[in-house]
């Protein structure tokens, strides 16, 4: 199916803009964007509660368990779960990583 977008589709709009934009504009552009702006909030906090989520993950293995080898397998091994099967945690789906209509 991704093979035929890119052989389906055309682009009728052929259009060379003439006026570059600058780095300045751009950044301008960047502020006043509402969805971006959260978008990016969204991010600083899934980061933040990774981060955190990981800390207390090494803590308790290294001070509790007893085991900084342990720890840090454990640590490796939550960071793959969390990149394969995190999505899906959010109601996404894990082939597309699209989110379901409720």
């Amino acid at each position: 199916m991704l093979f035929l977008t890119f052989v389906l589709v055309r682009e009728t709009n052929l259009q060379e803009s003439k006026k570059s934009t600058t780095l300045k504009e751009t950044i301008i552009s960047l502020a006043h964007n509402t969805p971006w702006k959260l978008f990016a909030i969204n991010i600083l906090f899934q980061w933040t509660g990774y981060f955190i989520q990981s800390s207390a993950l090494v803590y308790y293995y290294k001070y509790y368990v007893g085991s900084t080898a342990m720890s840090s397998l454990v640590a490796t091994i939550m960071t793959m779960v969390r990149a394969e099967h995190g999505a899906n945690l959010a109601g996404a789906s894990p082939a597309t990583g699209f989110y379901r209509q409720v």
